[in-house]
């Protein structure tokens, strides 16, 4: 939309980010992804990080977003990882994430799909 400045999208942003994504949090250590977390950082570069996704049938319905912080371009390994044997859009294979990628994923209740 013409008129609107940088600061205006930045400032737009920043309330969009305080309104959709509540609970977010950088972890920098392998952990489990609680139900109530939106978003969740990976800081892989101290050594190798897995974010474990929540039972998908817990989970129905709900999406989750997992970025590798776009500072972290080490050789440690980002992982999100299944909870147990569903899948992730098909393939019993976990995601590994390059520097600043974004995975966001939705749960049907029993498998993980990216979208």
């Amino acid at each position: 939309m013409a008129g609107n400045s940088w600061n205006d999208r930045n400032f737009r942003t920043a309330i969009l980010e305080r309104v959709i994504f509540k609970d977010q949090a950088t972890i920098t250590e392998s952990a489990d992804i609680p139900l109530s977390r939106e978003v969740t950082i990976i800081d892989a570069s101290g050594g190798d990080v897995t974010a474990t996704l929540p039972d998908p049938a817990d989970a129905a319905k709900l999406t989750f977003v997992v970025k590798r912080a776009e500072t972290d371009s080490t050789g440690n390994t980002a992982t999100v990882a299944r909870n147990d044997a569903e899948n992730i859009n098909g393939s019993a294979s976990d995601l590994t994430l390059a520097a600043g990628e974004i995975v966001r994923l939705l749960s049907d209740g029993t498998d993980w799909n990216t979208i």
